[in-house]
């Protein structure tokens, strides 16, 4: 077979042959018999055109603003009309190689002005740039582009370069004759006349890696200055809301009347609900393909109101049109239909809309439609902190907003207290059934509930109470039991809402019109860098409790070196699945760490043994038993597989365990351990396989941070697998985890 994909890529295929581009290719693609096209970023990632595709609804406006955008900054840009008929294609031409990362900021800074000329161009543009990528991706060509004028859709004025009107230009070969081309030097002067425009700067980007409460306080910063920057070109400070007030509704979502409103005010608007997706960066940083990883992300929706004395439809309030783009075109078919047009944006962006438009001079015509759900007469019970109370008089001051503080610090009785502060019914949702028990004995703890007045919603259970409810989020599914029960509470609380980003929750969370929402969570961050949407459904971080180091307790770290080396025989760029398979079957390493809980048992300490490979884990508890020879000890493996009567079964059998002080120690995955698993007992952590997110680690180390009357000493082994440049990068980021966390080091023998 002389075809090696898709194991080989053509780029790198021993068995290539390529067709020279002559004349007679040329003519091939002018006279119809063939079609080319050219990839656009060179092998040293510079380019010599940007081309911009448009081909959604609307594309004939989009490609046009883009246009008068550009020439608008002194750049030619030329269109041509796309295969189809149905789409353009905006060129920009260089007098010589410019470096692809400069060329597409350039298209982006045109394109950021284009909005503001036509609120409608979707944020998916800025994936349709040629070329699509800084750099070239490993193995790759890049994206390629086919070229215009040939000849069948050239028959019917398709592929052909337009005039000011979208009309063919006469004579093709005179315009491309005199076509003017830019320098890299006028590259470079125009994105740093326009740095403000330049939607990669930190206006759109949060670094995923951030603390949390300085990512808010960022965040919040770039978008207050959003308005500024968006209108910095209106002259003489003339107001740019053209209407004598805006409406705002606020129910689920804060919907916002844009009727009338210039489009420079629009897309200030819709830059609250936008980040750039870390993922798409962290992608071309490795030169991996980033095709269909889109580059900005909005959280926002455009809605028509229907009005139905002119329309047959069902009676929803608001009709959502696809694509989260409207055509604004005179002969819409359904123009006639609609009242109103809303732009909808989550919840938490409020404040920043309210100051968006009261800077623009805009009179806010507020429709508050939030649910303030029933009244009840619970008090709360239990006694609190200082820091806890501080926490709670904070939040009671805000509808809504995020509550940070870490594992054992108090979330689930500050929100107690707010349940009981707020008197109103109360929708507490999680991600974890084990979760639900924990919040249904804290209700009855705290507020004095019975067990019968709390409702359930998930894990088999359907039982609503209307007055405080405990569900699993991936009940809630939109168009199911949510309907009957989004306009009923009054209050919203999302425990670990770190998780909210999540596709499936976000949609859930759209859903409820509850007054006040409380978020809880001890890591505000997230590995895909999407905090910004945490914040946008449940608003900013509130109150941030700190985490105290108890003086008391001695926090410890030993780094464990292994001898693990990957095989001879592992193809020359193993996948980390393929390194993460080696490891496991690494009878030495296994041997170290048996060993390692060997001596935490003869110590009497209380482990947690962690892997998210389940096979692992039999096989660390089969060398431990092994390795211990006569020494009596018990094990529980907690997987996936464990039901809930087992789960119960063998936490009975550790509190057995604590109280005739039998040694013992828990095997189990991270997601099991992790949220919501209560056991203060534990002292040591046993991390077996590599992680890197540091939310992870904290979440983990949060399992030895709870007090306990005899803890003097919590204790983490790390294990360095020092052969492979992936674990050592993923060490040294658990490590400055650690650092923070004020572990002290102490480095054993052999390590």
């Amino acid at each position: 077979r002389v075809c090696g994909k898709p194991k080989v890529k053509c780029s790198e295929c021993p068995n290539r042959s390529f067709i020279k581009v002559d004349k007679n290719i040329i003519r091939a693609h002018l006279q119809g018999k063939i079609t080319i096209g050219t990839y656009t970023i060179k092998e040293d990632d510079t380019c010599i055109f940007l081309a911009a595709d448009f081909d959604n609804k609307g594309w004939s406006e989009d490609a046009m603003s883009y246009a008068e955008a550009g020439r608008d900054m002194g750049i030619p840009v030329y269109l041509e009309r796309s295969r189809s008929g149905n789409g353009a294609h905006a060129w920009i031409f260089f007098s010589q190689k410019v470096k692809a990362k400069n060329a597409r900021e350039m298209g982006a800074i045109i394109l950021a002005k284009a909005q503001l000329i036509r609120h409608e161009i979707s944020l998916n543009s800025y994936d349709r740039f040629f070329p699509n990528q800084d750099f070239l991706p490993k193995g790759g060509f890049g994206n390629l582009i086919v070229l215009p004028l040939q000849r069948l859709p050239r028959n019917i004025e398709n592929t052909v370069f337009l005039d000011d009107n979208l009309e063919p230009v006469e004579d093709q070969w005179e315009l491309l004759s005199n076509v003017l081309r830019i320098s890299e030097n006028d590259v470079k002067e125009l994105i740093e006349k326009n740095v403000n425009f330049n939607p990669t700067s930190a206006f759109y980007y949060s670094d995923a890696t951030a603390d949390a409460q300085s990512l808010i306080a960022v965040r919040n910063n770039n978008i207050a200055c959003c308005f500024a920057k968006a209108s910095q070109d209106t002259k003489n400070n003339e107001k740019t809301v053209t209407a004598t007030d805006v409406e705002v509704i606020f129910d689920s979502t804060v919907k916002i009347n844009i009727d009338n409103m210039p489009s420079k005010l629009i897309t200030a608007l819709k830059r609250t609900a936008t980040f750039a997706n870390p993922e798409f960066f962290k992608l071309q940083k490795m030169r991996f393909s980033t095709w269909n990883t889109p580059k900005y992300i909005f959280c926002g929706e455009l809605y028509r109101e229907i009005d139905h004395r002119k329309n047959r439809q069902p009676n929803h309030e608001f009709s959502k049109v696809i694509d989260n783009r409207i055509n604004y075109a005179p002969n819409h078919e359904l123009s006639n239909n609609f009242k109103h047009t809303y732009l909808s944006l989550p919840r938490g962006n409020f404040e920043l809309v309210k100051e968006i438009l009261e800077k623009s001079g805009a009179q806010i015509r507020l429709t508050d439609r939030r649910t303030s759900g029933e009244k009840l007469k619970y008090h709360f019970h239990g006694s609190m902190n200082k820091d806890q109370k501080d926490a709670a008089a904070e939040i009671i001051k805000y509808d809504y907003g995020v509550l940070a503080a870490p594992t054992g610090s108090g979330k689930t009785v500050i929100a107690c207290k707010l349940i009981a502060a707020r008197k109103v019914n109360t929708l507490i949702l999680v991600h974890r059934k084990g979760l639900m028990e924990q919040w249904k004995k804290a209700v009855m703890q705290f507020l004095g509930v019975q067990q019968e007045e709390i409702g359930a919603i998930g894990g088999g259970k359907k039982a609503i109470k209307g007055k405080i409810d405990i569900a699993i989020l991936q009940s809630m599914s939109p168009g199911g039991r949510i309907e009957t029960i989004k306009d009923k509470y009054g209050q919203v609380i999302v425990d670990e809402c770190h998780h909210i980003p999540a596709v499936s929750f976000e949609t859930v969370l759209n859903r409820f019109s509850s007054k006040y929402f409380l978020g809880l969570t001890a890591t505000p961050f997230r590995k895909d860098g999407h905090e910004p949407i945490l914040y946008m459904q449940a608003g900013p971080i509130r109150r941030e409790i700190k985490d105290k180091v108890d003086t008391s307790i001695k926090r410890r770290l030993i780094i464990r070196e292994t001898s693990f080396k990957i095989p001879d025989t592992a193809s020359a760029k193993p996948s980390i699945h393929e390194i993460w398979s080696y490891l496991t079957e690494d009878e030495n390493r296994l041997r170290l760490i048996a060993h390692d809980i060997l001596d935490c048992l003869k110590e009497q300490r209380h482990s947690l043994i962690l892997s998210e490979r389940k096979e692992y884990l039999y096989k660390l508890s089969k060398a431990l038993k092994n390795t211990a020879g006569g020494f009596k000890y018990i094990d529980f493996i907690f997987t996936g597989e464990v039901g809930k009567s087992k789960r119960n079964e063998y936490l009975n059998k550790i509190q057995a365990c604590i109280e005739d002080k039998t040694p013992f120690c828990i095997f189990s995955t991270g997601s099991l351990s992790g949220e919501g698993f209560d056991l203060p007992i534990l002292d040591t952590l046993f991390l077996t396989m590599p992680i890197a997110f540091k939310g992870r680690v904290i979440q983990y180390a949060g399992r030895l941070h709870r007090k306990y009357t005899s803890k003097r000493e919590v204790r983490i082994y790390d294990y360095m697998d020092k052969s492979s440049g992936l674990t050592i990068s993923m060490f040294k980021k658990r490590l400055t985890t650690y650092k923070k966390m004020r572990y002290e080091f102490k480095a054993q023998a052999g390590s």
